[in-house]
C-alpha cells in the first residue's frame, strides 16, 4: 500500500476570494499581522500499488491530480509520493 499527500491550490494569478474574506476577517479579529491568507486543498491518499513500480505510481497521482483533484486551468498541485 502506497501513500501520498497532495496539495492543491489556485494558481498565483488567480484571485483567492476565499483567502481574501478569511484575511478581512482575521483584521476584524484583531489579527492585523496576518497580511495574506491563500486558500487550498489537502489530500492524503492510499493507493493499491501491488505490482506497480514507483513510476507508475507516479504516473497514476498525475493522473488523478490532473483529472480528478484539481481544476488545471485555474489550479496548480504538489504531491508527495510516500514509501
Amino acid at each position: 500500500m502506497a501513500q501520498a499527500k497532495v496539495i492543491v491550490m489556485l494558481k498565483k494569478e488567480v484571485s483567492d476570494v476565499q483567502g481574501v474574506t478569511i484575511q478581512q476577517t482575521m483584521q476584524k479579529l484583531d489579527h492585523a499581522e496576518v497580511a495574506k491568507i491563500r486558500v487550498g486543498k489537502y489530500f492524503e491518499i492510499e493507493l493499491n500499488g501491488d505490482g506497480l513500480t514507483k513510476d507508475q505510481l507516479k504516473q497514476k497521482l498525475e493522473d488523478i491530480c490532473e483529472n480528478v483533484l484539481s481544476n488545471t486551468v485555474v489550479e496548480e498541485y504538489q504531491y508527495e509520493l510516500l514509501d
